[in-house]
């Protein structure tokens, strides 16, 4: 009796993998249009001009949701998408820059600051999975691709900003450094701790500004002042703005970080509970 030689192909995945890349002709003409644009991303507006308005939203969303189940495009948000374009393979496996989804999602105007601004000025050795992005509205946290989009808003704000370009055919908002001090004193909890913020006062690799930060830590609140007034102290920054802090009197107490435990001496001189201690600080600076 012969035996039967069992193929290492199954025929069963086989065919799911080419129906899965198997388009209708609404589907090729949505996935082709939008793979001639620059940008991978689109929404369903961008759709209907491309194809001249001749789809509706539903029949759009239908469309787009089947092109979702065959690989050919991730939703981000709610009428949102990516492209999965034609050399991702049957997988469909393919990756943007998480800057370039956050310009794409962001509500305008805005700029990326707190890790995200430490990571892209290389002020930290941590590779933080959170996008923080700054904005004058209210937007819920997102999650795509293995990174989270956390929005923080402000109602006013005017930004020094560096526009980057590059980013997967985007061009990206990002602090300033000078601002990007501003934010992580203000909220060293969005920068991974105080002795994250720390790293942004060496200035000799990040070449502050210092008159720019003068003008714009006087617009700051109380706390943010004083946290930086200490680490400044703490590193040596002895200039002109350190004395105009010399200068000043801070009522009260704030925390250093308030990311800790409210545990700690308190400081007259900074107006600071002081709830990480100063070697902590300077290894993790030093160490850097």
């Amino acid at each position: 009796m012969d035996k039967k030689i069992k193929s290492s192909k199954n025929p069963v995945s086989s065919i799911n993998d080419n129906q899965s890349f198997s388009l209708n002709s609404t589907e090729s003409r949505v996935f082709f249009s939008m793979g001639e644009r620059k940008s991978p991303f689109f929404t369903i507006s961008d759709v209907k001009t491309r194809l001249g308005n001749k789809l509706s939203d539903e029949y759009l969303r239908i469309t787009l949701s089947k092109l979702e189940k065959k690989r050919r495009v991730k939703r981000i948000e709610r009428g949102k998408y990516m492209l999965n374009p034609s050399q991702s393979g049957m997988a469909g496996d393919w990756m943007v820059h998480e800057f370039a989804v956050a310009d794409f999602i962001a509500p305008k105007p805005y700029y990326l600051s707190y890790y995200s601004a430490l990571s892209y000025w290389k002020a930290t050795t941590q590779i933080p999975r959170t996008v923080f992005i700054v904005s004058q509205k209210h937007k819920e946290k997102t999650q795509f691709g293995g990174a989270s989009y956390r929005f923080i808003k402000k109602k006013e704000f005017n930004s020094p900003s560096t526009v980057v370009k590059g980013y997967d055919n985007s061009t990206v908002t990002i602090a300033s450094v000078e601002q990007t001090v501003i934010d992580c004193f203000e909220r060293p909890e969005l920068c991974g701790g105080i002795t994250e913020a720390a790293n942004l006062i060496r200035e000799s690799q990040f070449k502050i500004d210092w008159d720019k930060t003068t003008e714009m830590i006087g617009r700051a609140s109380s706390a943010t002042q004083r946290r930086l007034y200490y680490i400044m102290d703490l590193l040596g920054k002895h200039n002109e703005l350190w004395w105009q802090f010399e200068n000043t009197k801070f009522p009260g107490y704030r925390q250093l970080d308030p990311s800790r435990c409210a545990k700690g001496k308190h400081s007259t001189k900074f107006g600071l509970l002081l709830n990480v201690g100063r070697e902590e600080i300077v290894r993790e600076t030093m160490n850097y």
